[in-house]
């Protein structure tokens, strides 16, 4: 309804990287499978100083995060 959704992950050197993007006046959803909250970066920025990222939460199974509308790229490294 407010436009196209882009969700798009690879593996690459050892770590988890998505990138996704989330049209204007919505928001949504991310888990981050396997990921640690101190690991993981958006664009290159700890989660904890990423822009338009909102209320991250650590659980067994990896991050639970909502983001605004906009381009993320979310990477952190995988565990074995």
């Amino acid at each position: 309804m407010h436009g196209r959704i882009v969700s798009d992950w690879r593996i690459e050197g050892g770590r988890m990287r998505l990138h996704i993007v989330i049209p204007a006046n919505t928001s949504a959803e991310v888990t981050l499978p396997g990921a640690s909250l101190a690991e993981v970066t958006e664009s290159g920025v700890p989660l904890a100083e990423a822009s338009g990222v909102l209320k991250p939460v650590q659980r067994a199974e990896g991050v639970w995060l909502t983001v605004a509308s906009g381009v993320y790229d979310f990477a952190y490294p995988l565990r074995r």
